[in-house]
């Protein structure tokens, strides 16, 4: 039996993709404004409550090594859902398949219509200094591709989920300082 999700099957429709690539974002997200939140005292004032509110959850979140009690607060957390919908809406279907079979490949357990939290273990993942893909991207080059049709090598599938996580961190990065400021006049962009 092959490792290849698509082996021998159509290609999965971007709806089932959606949810599992929106958590992956959102555990980039935690990542990202966990870092974030050492550095930027001085942003902080330029910041809405609400994007205060998920900056420090997402650094309280880190610091107790995940703890449910952090976990629980991002399932809720409107504004960390909405950024991940906005990044996803913008990748291509390869980009979406990617990042589902990341997220499935710590967490296969999907319910709602909504994105799930990240799980602890897709988290950790992403945490400096545990963050290495070279082994997961071999596990999940093998899913992604069909071993008698082989598409893309391994090295260009780990240049391109390196790129595809390099550009959603910066896209992440910009879209939170912009969107997240307490001066603009609508600070909800959902």
């Amino acid at each position: 039996m092959s490792d290849s999700i698509l082996c021998n099957a159509a290609p999965l429709p971007e709806f089932i993709l959606r949810l599992p690539a929106q958590t992956a974002v959102k555990a980039l997200q935690v990542r990202c404004l966990s870092m974030m939140a050492a550095d930027c005292n001085r942003l902080r004032y330029k910041l809405s409550p609400d994007a205060v509110n998920l900056l420090d959850t997402c650094q309280e979140l880190q610091k107790s090594g995940y703890r449910q009690k952090y976990l629980d607060r991002l399932a809720n957390n409107e504004l960390l859902h909405n950024y991940a919908e906005t990044l996803t809406e913008k990748l291509s279907y390869n980009g979406l398949l990617k990042l589902a079979l990341l997220t499935w490949h710590f967490d296969g357990s999907f319910y709602g219509p909504n994105a799930p939290p990240p799980s602890r273990e897709l988290l950790i993942f992403f945490s400096p200094p545990t963050y290495d893909c070279e082994q997961l991207c071999k596990t999940l080059w093998k899913r992604y591709n069909d071993p008698h049709t082989r598409k893309e090598t391994l090295e260009d599938f780990e240049a391109k989920f390196v790129r595809l996580i390099s550009f959603l961190e910066h896209a992440f990065g910009l879209i939170f300082c912009i969107f997240s400021s307490d001066r603009l006049p609508n600070n909800h962009h959902g």
